[in-house]
């Protein structure tokens, strides 16, 4: 890819690298695309690696910024959670950061930013200031890509056109910490 940056933005809980793919080294204000937040979702690192393919492949400057995997540990053991049991999707240092800790599927950690992903995704957002963050999770419903790569960006333009927007504070169960 052109003016491709490829590296880490610091490492999991086990030491694995948080890896980045970002378009020019200096450049801010690229939309981000994040993957992999919960380890057990892989439909969204699917996503983010179909993404960079298809960029590779077709030799493009990427308009995003994408980390793949955020949860590199929780992606090699099919795991929700970071390997300390965080949901990194709560452990944002958010005002309602520990308000809702009842389930243990959805634990926000000790405190604030206490996973070292978290801290890493933090430091990368201060500096490249996104204009715009995709965190591709998975719901009820998949997205299912086919081999057609000339598509898929028109793909994603298509969903995200059609994308149900949820603000946090409207959904139907406690979020803490996102």
């Amino acid at each position: 890819m052109k003016n491709i940056i490829v590296g880490s933005i610091g490492n999991s809980r086990l030491g694995q690298p948080i890896l980045i793919w970002h378009p020019q080294k200096h450049e801010l204000n690229k939309p981000l695309i994040l993957g992999g937040v919960h380890g057990d979702e892989i439909e969204g690192v699917l996503l983010a690696n179909e993404i960079l393919k298809f960029s590779i492949i077709n030799n493009l400057d990427s308009p995003f910024t994408i980390i793949p995997t955020l949860n590199p540990d929780g992606f090699v053991f099919s795991k929700r959670q970071n390997y300390a049991g965080v949901d990194l999707n709560r452990n944002m240092p958010t005002k309602n950061w520990g308000e809702f800790a009842d389930n243990p599927k959805y634990y926000q950690g000790p405190s604030p930013a206490s996973e070292p992903e978290t801290q890493a995704l933090l430091l990368i957002l201060d500096k490249l200031k996104p204009s715009i963050i995709l965190s591709l999770h998975s719901y009820e419903t998949s997205l299912v890509l086919h081999n057609e790569p000339q598509s898929l960006l028109n793909k994603i333009e298509a969903l995200a056109i059609n994308l149900k927007i949820q603000c946090a504070d409207k959904m139907n169960y406690g979020i803490s910490g996102s």
